[in-house]
């Protein structure tokens, strides 16, 4: 079996097995699409913004990664495919889809199909754009560009991780938890990116690896601050989104992801020889990979049977699967410009 047709292979296995459990338990195999899609997709969306990131900042980090972030950032309309099935479940996910919202005013201006649909649209829409270069790129207007693409990108997350993640659980908003899913996507990416690089010299080593330990502090921070207010805050339906989530699977997730995805890669990073050296940066990567996920299933599992805890790693295999056969694809697309990074 040839190299390309194993992520075939394995998508087609992932796809059978998600099939028939789906027909046993269709909520549950919703569920493990729906931890699958806010995970996997985050990278492409990820490193859309590292790429607007680099264009107005360089740095030796951009020049050695924009390339690999050029790459998986044309996956991004792919990545949409996802977005399709997790609105098709709509009322499997949520619970306001399906009995109405948790406020009638709410749900009439904010949580209703078509509005969620709208802003979901509209996200793929203008994160495509960006991705494929089909505005200015280079120069002044490119930086402006890079800029206002910031912008619109920190906004409609915003939206669409409202949409995604905490609706369901109606009642609780976060004005944080926008920007965290800004930096856990940027995080995603630049690990992967990390983990893709074929040589790293040592100057970008060290970029790499402070941006590494900021994104984790960030992350970290708003998850533990968020949670602080609102449990002493005791306020009933805030609080009921970690109540939800505060059963004996659920603290063992939060509990690894904060060792795996926090605690020992901010210790690793702390040494000056992990720092240096592009294979252990690469160990720390994974690690924040793993964390990462460990927290998405935290957001998402406790919520579901667990059916859906065993589907979720099949539906990751799935979506990356999807995404790797995509990327032949992505080549075809009319991408605006080929960048080169500037140190």
């Amino acid at each position: 079996m040839s190299g390309r047709s194993v992520p075939i292979a394995l998508g087609v296995i992932a796809l059978v097995i998600l099939t028939i459990a789906a027909w046993y338990d269709t909520r549950d195999a919703a569920g493990a699409w729906l931890f699958a899609f806010v995970l996997v997709a985050g990278v492409p969306i990820g490193a859309l913004s590292l790429r607007l990131v680099g264009r107005l900042t360089g740095g030796a980090w951009y020049s050695v990664l924009e390339p690999i972030l050029s790459g998986l950032s044309l996956l991004v309309p792919f990545a949409g495919i996802g977005a399709i099935l997790v609105l098709a479940s709509a009322p499997l996910l949520y619970p306001w889809a399906s009995s109405g919202a948790h406020d009638a005013s709410v749900g009439l201006f904010y949580l209703n199909m078509p509005l969620v649909v709208l802003k979901t649209v509209i996200a793929f829409a203008g994160w495509s754009v960006l991705a494929l270069d089909l505005l200015p790129s280079e120069g002044e207007r490119g930086q402006i560009v890079a800029g206002l693409g910031l912008v619109f990108h920190a906004v409609i997350t915003t939206f669409v991780a409202y949409d995604w993640l905490l609706a369901m659980t109606p009642g609780f908003t976060s004005s944080a938890f926008g920007a965290e899913t800004v930096i856990v996507w940027m995080l995603s990416a630049l690990a992967v990116a990390t983990i893709l690089a074929p040589e790293v010299p040592r100057k970008a080593s060290y970029d790499i690896a402070g941006l590494t330990t900021a994104m984790i502090m960030g992350v970290g921070y708003m998850v533990f601050f968020q949670f602080l207010i609102i449990w002493y805050g005791d306020l009933p339906d805030t609080v009921r989104f970690y109540l939800a989530r505060a059963d004996a699977p659920g603290i063992v997730l939060m509990v690894a992801s904060l060792l795996v995805g926090l605690v020992v890669p901010m210790l690793a990073l702390a040494f000056e020889p992990v720092r240096r050296s592009p294979r252990r940066l690469r160990v720390v990567a994974l690690l924040v990979l793993a964390g990462i996920a460990l927290y998405r299933g935290w957001c998402v599992l406790p919520l579901f049977g667990p059916l859906a805890w065993l589907l979720a790693p099949v539906a990751t295999i799935l979506f990356v699967c999807v995404l790797a056969v995509s990327r032949r694809w992505s080549r075809r697309l009319p991408y605006g410009s080929e960048e080169v990074g500037h140190g």
